[in-house]
């Protein structure tokens, strides 16, 4: 889980990049949405009619940028995993 989250993590710097490249090159920042990336793993669209909860969760999760999304996920992730196997003697 650890190389997961450090992996997520280096692919938002990733991206990050890529788009700072293109800005510096046509003159205009391309918004990349994490829903770009849903969408094409196969992930199903939220009901949007019915707002509350996870949906709308989902919903607000899929309109932010894939860099932050990314960057923050993965960091997470290896945060948690790394305090998970930083004791060795920890039962879990």
């Amino acid at each position: 889980m650890l190389a997961a989250g450090v992996g997520a993590a280096v692919a938002g710097l990733a991206v990050s990049t890529h788009q700072m490249l293109v800005w510096l090159q046509l003159g205009f920042w391309p918004p990349i949405r994490f829903s770009e990336l849903w969408f094409a793993l196969g992930g199903a669209a939220p009901d949007l009619a019915w707002s509350d909860g996870l949906e709308g969760l989902v919903a607000k999760l899929l309109d932010q940028p894939l860099s932050e999304v990314l960057l923050l996920g993965g960091t997470c992730i290896a945060w948690i995993s790394a305090a998970r196997t930083s004791y060795p003697g920890a039962r879990y």
